[in-house]
């Protein structure tokens, strides 16, 4: 339960000091009258970035989604892993990237 605090306070912290540098940004080139604009920018961003980041992360990689036939080995090492980890089985992904990767994405 610790570790649940501990990252969404990770996440705030993070949300807030992208929010804080656009204002920043905006203050130093176009002075007061630009700070509200870059908090609704930033704000934009960081609700974007919430709720579409794990799609874009993918897209970026061009993973596809695969089933349990398609790679049973794989999937089954994911979800012996979740288990263990007391976390619901995610969605398994393959790229076409020939180097070798291993990432989780989502909220």
């Amino acid at each position: 339960m610790a570790y649940m605090i501990w990252n969404n306070f990770k996440t705030t912290a993070l949300m807030a000091g992208l929010i804080g540098l656009f204002m920043a940004i905006g203050y130093a080139i176009a002075g007061p009258e630009a700070v509200l604009p870059a908090l609704m920018l930033g704000g934009a961003m960081n609700i974007l970035a919430y709720f579409y980041s794990d799609k874009l992360a993918l897209a970026t990689m061009r993973a596809k989604p695969i089933a349990r036939q398609q790679d049973p080995e794989l999937w089954d090492m994911v979800e012996q892993l979740a288990k263990r980890a007391r976390l619901p089985m995610p969605k398994v992904c393959i790229s076409p990237a020939r180097a070798p990767n291993a990432f989780a994405t989502g909220r």
